[in-house]
């Protein structure tokens, strides 16, 4: 609730304010500082899908909204809207692993395979069987990507044992090669945009994860944190076209740019010898950034800011996850979709109030301090949330929480307390 605060408090922050110190740090520091923000994953509908191994999300109908896609063991690839209502079915011979790939007709393309089996196969979007890559190994993994920005995905398969990394056209023909690795258990297209060519990442039996341009030349290796790599995924996360891969270097989830130097660590999973982990993309919180989704242990999975690592949700369960994407929704927030068990649940994210950002700007500046002050003297509009103005955590709003957030902003204070929610 308010407080009257002290008349010395008040006095400090007139003596604050007389001095200019407001208009000072405006100009010098517009944006303020922020805090890392935090949230929950909500659960909005699930369903049973009893044997379902696979999800991946894709714009079905052109709205600008993905649906999702899961593999039943019925030989059928059903499609939900984002409100669990069934949009399609499309007869497709049951594989446990699948994935959409962008056709210049405006429709898609389905590639299927299981892990150590010997081709990747190519359906249609009505399920018409359109070609097989065979293969003399296992198959490790296979995506989809456009390496050249014509429109048309291109495929990239990796193969167990000495058979190596294998790049292939949307109608099968074989386009380049690298038969000098081996045991290529994970791979990656960060497709091509204006002005920015494509690349392919893949790991190989050393350990190292390699770079490779949409022609083929071999460009550089990395080994994150001199650990051994079975996993890479990479993405675009600016409009400049700067790239991120991330990887499970020994216990630790890395995130690192091409030219090898780290960008964050976070908590992984160090399982030695089992088959490679995966990280997930796509901007779940509608701030524009890239955000990745991963599992840290058997039972639950963390959110994670491409910016800077920032930890946005956790979500634990004591069921097992089995795959995980999330959709793209042109005009909101993302939604992460899940296999746990024999259920396809569908999440939203839902970020807890910014503690001490009291007038709701995205930043903690002499703003909020200001917000406050009008709040409490000068019944000017309440926080929204109440709680965001509770920069101590005490339990009310007053004339300290004023005296926090200028510690915090001008004397390199404590940060408003993050678990204020």
């Amino acid at each position: 609730m308010k407080g009257t605060g002290t008349a010395g408090l008040i006095s400090y922050l007139v003596l604050v304010f007389s001095f200019g110190l407001l208009s000072t740090y405006t100009s010098a520091h517009a944006n303020g500082r922020s805090t890392a923000s935090a949230g929950e994953l909500r659960v909005l509908w699930s369903t049973s899908i009893p044997g379902a191994t696979c999800v991946d999300t894709w714009d079905y109908d052109g709205d600008g909204i993905d649906e999702i896609f899961v593999n039943a063991r019925n030989s059928l690839l059903k499609v939900y809207g984002l409100d669990g209502t069934i949009k399609a079915q499309i007869s497709f011979p049951f594989k446990p692993q699948f994935e959409i790939g962008h056709h210049p007709t405006g429709s898609f393309h389905i590639l299927a395979y299981s892990i150590w089996d010997y081709s990747v196969t190519v359906w249609d979007s009505s399920g018409t069987y359109l070609w097989f890559f065979p293969t003399p190994y296992g198959v490790d993994g296979a995506h989809w990507g456009d390496l050249n920005g014509d429109g048309r995905d291109e495929m990239v398969v990796g193969l167990n044992g000495v058979y190596g990394l294998h790049i292939l056209s949307d109608s099968g023909q074989a386009l380049w090669s690298d038969m000098t690795i081996a045991n290529v258990w994970s791979q990656a297209i960060v497709p091509a945009t204006d002005g920015n060519a494509g690349l392919v990442f893949a790991t190989e039996a050393a350990g190292t994860i390699r770079m490779y341009t949409a022609g083929g030349g071999f460009v550089r290796s990395f080994r994150p944190l001199n650990q051994y790599c079975t996993y890479v995924n990479a993405t675009r996360i600016s409009s400049t076209g700067e790239i991120q891969v991330v990887t499970f270097a020994g216990d630790s989830a890395v995130a690192f740019d091409t030219t090898g130097q780290t960008m964050w660590i976070s908590h992984g999973w160090d399982r030695p010898g089992t088959w490679p982990d995966e990280f997930e993309k796509g901007d779940l919180d509608g701030d524009g950034v890239i955000d990745w989704v991963y599992r840290p242990d058997s039972n639950s999975l963390s959110i994670r800011s491409a910016d800077d690592g920032t930890q946005l949700a956790l979500y634990e369960d004591g069921g097992r996850f089995v795959d995980y994407d999330i959709a793209r929704c042109s005009k909101s927030p993302g939604a992460l979709v899940a296999l746990v068990n024999d259920s396809l649940i569908v999440f939203e994210y839902s970020p807890f109030p910014r503690c001490g950002d009291a007038d709701g700007e995205g930043t903690i500046n002499i703003a909020d301090a200001v917000y406050l002050i009008s709040y409490i003297f000068s019944h000017g509009p309440a926080p929204s949330p109440l709680a965001a103005g509770d920069a101590d955590c005490s339990g009310d709003i007053n004339i300290a929480d004023c005296v926090y957030l200028i510690n915090y902003i001008f004397s390199h204070g404590p940060q408003p307390c993050a678990g204020c929610k």
